[in-house]
């Protein structure tokens, strides 16, 4: 199973790079419902960006959640707004 899971995640990585390159911006994918650990890895995962890469002025977001807690979105929200334009 691990192996299939590390060719997932090698899979999108090279999908999310591609879109990436199109888009000129930076690109998260988010897969999961709006819980309170969501701003925390947001922000972990642009300043990962940020670090380790051509960090761009945009940044597109592919979400799919079934909602979750209104605060998270908020949050989600403001630490996105702090890095990007």
């Amino acid at each position: 199973m691990a192996k299939v899971r590390g060719l997932v995640e090698n899979m999108l990585e090279l999908q999310l790079g591609r879109l990436a390159s199109i888009r000129k911006s930076d690109v998260i994918a988010i897969y999961s419902p709006m819980h309170n650990g969501i701003p925390g890895a947001v922000r972990d995962e642009i300043e990962w960006l940020a670090e380790n890469g051509e960090h761009q002025n945009t940044l597109t977001i592919i979400l799919d959640t079934g909602g979750g807690l209104v605060d998270s979105v908020e949050r989600t929200v403001e630490v996105i707004r702090h890095h990007y334009d």
